[in-house]
């Protein structure tokens, strides 16, 4: 879970024609069509344990690093920026997700490995950097290791997986720049889901974890009302689910699974129950 072994996120599709990036070792991933079939190429080494990454609406990488315990941002010449690191004096425990939406605001999950922010120590964090490059908190040092964050179409609404209390959280903007949080979806069986895509109509595509030996995981589909959509996906090869993405014209998704390091491709309609 985390950045664990060929763990991936969805980046988006960017110059490098990338479709998703991801974390193993030191490096930073993606993979790129160079005519056929997709292609895993190093792209950078960020000298430590990155966790998640995303582009920007220019294509700009922003990047969750767990052993440095910031959010970094790769410049034009490839070099590494340390955007933030700390809040109000305390250090990160380690960010684990980012997404960015079309104001070009920054939300982050800040949780650790597994094992920091638990049930018995929920110390876990939701952080936004706004358009003026303030850093706020949306949720301060009290969920259990949240570690997936994604934005609705209109970017009102802010969703985030809470792997160890099985739920997806959503927080709602009214007035704007004001945040609050309710539980969206209360899960129940499997590990618990640990990361999230949107697509253009606002449903939710969750990964969920199980460990492994104990089952398989699953992808579940939610619409934007909170209500099950289509059946769940499942392989039996496929427990520790860890990263999901939408390809860009919704054709298909793409999710990583830790234990067997493969990345699988599912049809987006038969997500959703089309034909």
């Amino acid at each position: 879970m985390g950045s664990s072994g060929i763990n991936a996120e969805y980046m988006g599709s960017s110059g490098i024609n990338a479709e998703y990036m991801g974390s193993s070792g030191i490096n930073a991933e993606y993979m790129g069509k160079t005519g056929g079939e997709p292609e895993k190429v190093v792209y950078l080494s960020t000298g430590g344990q990155p966790a998640h990454a995303t582009f920007d609406a220019e294509g700009a990488i922003l990047i969750c690093s767990l052993s440095n315990q910031s959010l970094l941002a790769v410049g034009e010449q490839g070099g590494l920026t340390n955007i933030c690191e700390e809040y109000e004096g305390v250090r990160f425990q380690g960010p684990t997700s980012c997404a960015i939406d079309g104001a070009g605001r920054r939300f982050f999950t800040d949780s650790g490995p597994m094992g920091q922010a638990t049930l018995q120590s929920q110390t876990g964090s939701v952080f936004m950097i706004n358009e003026d490059s303030v850093l706020q908190p949306l949720a301060h040092r009290c969920l259990a290791h949240p570690q997936g964050v994604a934005l609705s179409p209109d970017g009102e609404c802010v969703y985030v997986c809470e792997t160890l209390q099985n739920r997806i959280l959503r927080f709602f903007q009214r007035p704007r720049g004001v945040y609050h949080c309710s539980v969206f979806k209360q899960l129940s069986g499997l590990f618990g889901p640990t990361s999230i895509a949107v697509d253009s109509q606002g449903n939710l595509f969750v990964s969920r974890f199980e460990v492994a030996g104990a089952g398989p995981g699953c992808i579940s589909v939610l619409s934007a009302q909170g209500k099950d959509i289509g059946e769940c996906w499942t392989n039996p090869k496929a427990s520790e689910l860890s990263g999901i993405c939408i390809d860009p014209v919704e054709d298909f998704v793409y999710v990583t699974e830790c234990s067997t390091r493969t990345v699988y491709r599912v049809p987006f309609k038969k997500l959703v129950g089309e034909s």
